[in-house]
């Protein structure tokens, strides 16, 4: 069977901690000089997609900014899509990756990790 695409988690998968995972970085270098298309994903929501490419830099994995999908992009998209003004409850990290969604006819709450956000 043929291998038409692959989509690669990063936190827990290629990165730990700020440290590569052993073995990680020769597997997608490997993958890339293969040419099988590819997306990188990830569940992180405690860090702003910049910070997360600076962190991938760091470790020796470079990557475009448009190459990885974060939840920060799925709730943006959503946002935007469907014209709604976001309430956000989300890491401080992250609040300005939602400055630029238009303000929207309808409401909608996004959550992510608030960290002590959530403290009462």
């Amino acid at each position: 069977m043929a291998i038409n695409g692959v989509l690669l988690d990063l936190a827990g998968v290629a990165y730990k901690e700020s440290r590569d995972i052993p073995g990680s970085l020769a597997a997608i270098g490997h993958l890339r000089s293969s040419k099988i298309p590819g997306r990188f994903m990830t569940n992180t929501t405690r860090l702003s997609k910049n910070e997360m490419l600076r962190t991938l830099k760091e470790i020796g994995l470079s990557i475009e900014s448009d190459e990885p999908f974060m939840p920060i992009d799925a709730a943006r998209n959503w946002l935007v899509a469907n014209s709604a003004t976001p309430h956000l409850l989300v890491h401080p990290a992250i609040a300005d990756e939602f400055s630029g969604p238009p303000k929207g006819t309808r409401k909608a709450v996004v959550v992510g990790d608030a960290g002590t956000g959530f403290d009462c």
